[in-house]
Parts: C-alpha cells; structure tokens; sequence
C-alpha cells in the first residue's frame, strides 16, 4: 500500500512581508510550534462575522489572512519590506477579492477587515480609516523594532488605538505590560482586554511554493481530505529515540514531539551542485531531535530512518539508508520539489 505524503518547511524559514497571506495560530503545548488550534472567520457574508478558533483537524474555511499595512503607512513597492516588531498591521481576509469584494464601496482593504470596536474581534468594511493592531513580543523576549517578525514567531496582538485605559474603565497601570486591549480568549473567540491576560499567537506563512533545499527541516504529513486540505491531518512522529523505533502517525491536534527531519543528501550525492531536492533524488532523513552526534560510524548522527521490512515501517538505526522521492500516480516530474506537494517514498 502507498501512502502519500507530503513534506512541509517547518516555520521561522523567512520574514513575514507586507501583503503575505498567513494562517494565525495558537496552542504551543509539547514544543508543537505550529500550533494545535487556528483561527477561522465564521461567515464571508456577513458583516460583523467573528474571528474564532477550532482544532486545525477540523479543516475550517477561510482560515487565511492577508497582512496590509495601516493607510498612513503606505503600500511598500512590490510588497518586499518586511514586517517588524511593534509595527501596526491591517488583518483582511484571504477571500476578501472575491465577489464579496467592492473597494468602492468597503475601502481600499476590502470587504472583510478586522475591527474590534466591540471588544472581540470581527470582520467587515474596511471604511477610510480601518482598525490596525500591533504585533507584540511576548514579555521577558527582547526584540528590536527594527528587527523582522518570522513565520512562527509567537506574538502578542493589540488594539492600536489612541484611546487610553481610563475610556474603557481601566487604569492603565493596571493593564499589565502590553496595554489596555490585548488578545486572549474567550468560548472560541478573541477578545481584547487588559494585557494581564494575554496570550501568544504566532503567523505561520502559508505559501508553500519555496523549493525544498538539502538540509531543509521538514514535517512529514498525511491523510489529504479532498476538500483541499493540502496540510493533511496526520503527522509523523516517534515515540522516543531508541534504535528500532517504529515511526507513527498521530493527528495533529495530539501534538506529538518529535515530528521534525532534515532532508541530507546520501554519501554518494556528497558535494553535489543542485540547490534543490529533485523528483527521483535520493535522501537521508535524520531526525532532528538527535543530540548525539559522535559514535555512530557516520557524519550524519545516530538516529535516521531505515525501513524494517521485517516490520515493513521505517525506524530508527545508525545505518544511512536512502529513500527515493516519487511522483503520485507514476506521473514521471522533473525539476524541483515543492514544499507541499505530495509524493511517495520509496526504499532502495
């Protein structure tokens, strides 16, 4: 039996630049640093819709956001200046150019702009003037305004606003270290209030057309629904880091640890000049929570993935093994592989 898979680039690969469309994300428990739970818009319809949050296995539409910067700012050439620390961000829905979309009408953001006028967050016209938030370092994590903010880089978000604490009935000493209006939770919705409460969300990048590279760090995922869901609902992972381990799968939301490889070329590709990882290469998965790296009779470590066919599943040994990356349906490709295309492994 085949089972397709997919290998995603694992975050904090690039700054998040004006424009870029982002999944945003909470639940870091078990160092799942994507995030167990996503935020969703209820309704593209309506005004008003609210932002909530649900499992990432339950797949919800219109869970992708676009970044624009506040009206004041400008929109930077080409969209290549990046976002920084503290920087105020306007948060529109992906489906906002869609035939819901009127800027005559709604502004120059779009139909589905994010305002929190009524203390959760939701979505509507963005008018002349829309609502901006800033993005936050969490406290005790020292960050430069001038420094950019990553993909998977936890944040906190809060209103901007010229407003004090006092209007809404708070003294402002009593706010906490991030303000008076500051994301957190309540039943399944963002709420803003004094930053005694805050909690850390993180953007994860969701353009996933970068070509995987040697030495890359990658989840392996799947379980594709039909649907579209081009992330997959089960992911790879190990129980602990004994040899002859079997590698399992778990669902997402079970945020299992070790579930992060690094793509390495096999000795006899050693110094090879492709950039990319090519459709037919051959590869070496390291898991990449090894930390020993002596002892083990090769460079690569002592924990990489070789296929029992005894068990007939991968596990864990000291020997390299390769494994060939295949097309779907014998489709013959060539050139570069893409992070989130689906493929099949197959053992040498």
């Amino acid at each position: 039996m085949i089972i397709l898979i997919n290998l995603l680039l694992e975050f904090l690969e690039k700054d998040l630049l004006w424009g870029d469309y982002t999944t945003m994300n909470f639940g870091f428990q078990n160092n799942n640093l994507r995030g167990s739970s996503i935020f969703y818009v209820n309704s593209i319809t309506d005004d008003g819709a609210e932002m909530k949050i649900m499992p990432k296995f339950a797949n919800p539409k219109f869970a992708s956001f676009q970044l624009l910067p506040p009206l004041e700012k400008g929109v930077p050439a080409s969209h290549k200046e990046c976002i920084k620390w503290t920087d105020s961000v306007v948060i529109s829905v992906k489906n906002n150019h869609d035939e819901w979309n009127n800027e005559r009408a709604c502004g120059l953001h779009g139909c589905k702009v994010a305002d929190a006028s009524f203390g959760t967050m939701t979505f509507g016209p963005s008018g002349s003037d829309p609502a901006s938030f800033t993005i936050l370092p969490p406290f005790g994590l020292f960050r430069s305004s001038e420094q950019c903010v990553r993909s998977g880089d936890k944040f906190v978000i809060a209103v901007n606003e010229p407003t004090s604490g006092a209007d809404h009935g708070v003294d402002t000493k009593e706010c906490g270290n991030h303000g008076c209006r500051v994301g957190t939770l309540h039943e399944n919705k963002l709420y803003f209030e004094d930053g005694r409460h805050s909690l850390m969300f993180n953007f994860n990048h969701i353009k996933r057309s970068r070509a995987l590279k040697w030495d890359d760090h990658v989840v392996i995922n799947s379980w594709f629904e039909p649907t579209g869901d081009v992330l997959g609902r089960e992911i790879l992972y190990t129980d602990n880091q004994d040899d002859n381990t079997p590698l399992k799968w778990d669902y997402k939301s079970n945020n299992p640890v070790r579930t992060s490889f690094r793509l390495l070329q096999p000795r006899a590709f050693d110094g090879a000049t492709e950039d990319c990882i090519s459709w037919n290469d051959s590869v070496v998965l390291k898991l990449n929570n090894d930390v020993t790296e002596s002892g083990c009779g090769n460079k690569y470590g002592c924990r990489l993935a070789s296929f029992d066919w005894n068990l007939y599943t991968m596990t864990f040994s000291k020997q390299e093994e390769a494994f060939k990356i295949r097309s779907i349906n014998g489709i013959q490709r060539f050139g570069c592989i893409r992070s989130g295309e689906q493929i099949y492994f197959e053992a040498e």
